[in-house]
């Protein structure tokens, strides 16, 4: 392991141990009588404390505390408790700010937009490739579209995206020199996951990401930047063209595996901006067996780029609408077979460039 990495690691541990050394309540502030009002101070306070980008979204938090904290005096229950703390924190605009009910269901604080107008549909994917063969109940799948290798991947789930699977499905594509890799209906997942299979395109460690963690009371009091790095996978590498599929779907831990596979020099990104919404969300305990998220870490790519609300740019920027869907096509798709036929000369069946390793 890098220094480098032992040293982002130690970043992230050090935050989380001083959440869990932090005094439940901010210092000075009285111990309520109500229960769900010392939810309240706990909530606000770990908030305080680890959030990262208050500064960066201009907000207020203590304003938040001062308009909101004597309403929690009369919250009675713990769905009153949540409603309240979800009115305070959807000015943050912040997809991984959510809460958990004890039967398991999920409560988003904020839905962004940039979601709503996809760029890819289903429904073509069944005529470009014919052959669409599907792994981990459609989680993923792959094919071939007019000869090239065609990759999807829906989401980063360690039970459905197993990695000898994958690796056993880029050795059936060793002998071409370029495949597409489409990530535009993946909107998050699990993090190291994604960037095990980044790393079997990558033929050494590459920088990928910077984080930066809370180190101080003040919103603004941000730790320097510390690097994360994209390992090679051990054994299977795929040293062929990359086109990867991007698109406002693409959220997340996806945008982590973007930030990283944009770094290789063997991949162009094709589509739309991806959503912007990427901050290592921790949980924590609320009560009565709720819990809640705290994104705590400051994310930004390689080159220094804030995701949070930015999302990553293509390098090809294409234009697909619900019009170009429903007449069966899919203009990024389009693109990206346009991109490797001018590469290699040929329609079909391009010549080999060797083996994976």
């Amino acid at each position: 392991m890098s220094a480098a990495k032992v040293i982002a690691i130690a970043a992230l541990f050090t935050v989380l141990a001083l959440a869990g050394c932090m005094p439940n309540i901010a210092p000075g502030h009285p111990i309520p009588r109500n229960p769900y009002a010392y939810q309240f101070e706990e909530y606000w306070y770990k908030f305080d404390r680890l959030y990262p980008y208050f500064e960066y979204k201009h907000m207020d938090w203590q304003a938040a505390y001062d308009k909101y904290r004597p309403l929690a005096d009369k919250v009675t229950n713990e769905s009153e408790l949540v409603a309240l703390l979800t009115r305070m924190t959807t000015p943050l605009k912040d997809v991984h700010v959510w809460f958990k009910s004890p039967e398991g269901e999920y409560l988003n604080t904020y839905d962004s937009k940039r979601a709503d107008d996809p760029n890819w549909s289903p429904g073509p994917l069944g005529v470009y490739v014919p052959d669409l063969a599907y792994y981990g109940g459609a989680d993923w799948g792959f094919g071939r579209v007019q000869g090239f290798p065609y990759i999807f991947i829906g989401d980063w789930k360690k039970h459905a995206l197993s990695l000898d699977d994958f690796a056993t499905v880029l050795e059936q594509f060793a002998s071409s020199p370029g495949l597409i890799l489409d990530v535009r209906m993946n909107s998050g997942g699990n993090d190291h996951l994604a960037y095990k299979i980044a790393g079997y395109f990558a033929d050494r460690p590459h920088l990928s990401e910077y984080y930066r963690y809370r180190n101080g009371p003040r919103p603004g009091d941000l730790g320097p930047p510390m690097p994360r790095y994209m390992e090679p996978a051990v054994g299977v590498h795929y040293p062929g063209l990359v086109m990867l599929l991007i698109g406002p779907d693409s959220f997340s831990s996806t945008e982590n595996f973007i930030a990283a596979m944009q770094t290789l020099p063997n991949v162009t990104t094709i589509g739309a901006t991806t959503g912007g919404a990427s901050g290592c969300p921790e949980t924590f305990a609320l009560g009565n067996g709720w819990t809640y998220s705290v994104p705590v870490c400051y994310d930004m790519t390689a080159d220094h780029r804030v995701i949070e609300w930015n999302g990553i740019q293509p390098e090809v920027a294409v234009s697909a609408t619900q019009a170009d869907f429903q007449r069966g096509d899919d203009p990024v798709l389009d693109t990206a077979l346009q991109l490797l036929k001018e590469k290699f000369k040929a329609q079909e069946n391009p010549p080999s460039p060797g083996t994976l390793r």
